[in-house]
């Protein structure tokens, strides 16, 4: 089954709110806060609950020292941008521990099975 169309509507808004969000935060000498090839894994996760990579799953769970040694050259110079992205723009109830991470990943499962 697929997910119905109001909650179809909400997840292209919301996709679009992030993707503008996430390209107009630059820093003041011109770099991006959040790597662009990060954007989508962020996108899907949080609007669609798509389960991300093992870097954004430590982050999303709020293991640091995971997050850190999965982090590559570009990304752990990032970690502080990605805890403001979520603590700021995302719904609480998708990070913060491995069990938020997994009912997060669950409710869509269960919202596109219920269409």
């Amino acid at each position: 089954m697929s997910i119905s169309p109001p909650e179809q509507l909400r997840r292209e808004v919301k996709t679009k709110e992030l993707r503008r969000l996430l390209f107009d935060q630059v820093r003041r000498d011109g770099t991006l806060q959040i790597p662009p090839y990060m954007h989508e894994g962020l996108i899907n996760y949080v609007v669609h609950h798509i389960r991300p990579g093992s870097f954004l799953q430590a982050l999303i769970s709020n293991d640091l020292f995971a997050a850190a040694s999965k982090a590559d050259d570009v990304n752990k110079d990032h970690l502080y941008e990605y805890v403001v992205f979520f603590y700021n723009w995302s719904p609480g109830a998708c990070w913060g521990s491995p069990e938020k991470m997994e009912a997060w990943i669950k409710q869509g499962m269960e919202e596109n099975a219920d269409g």
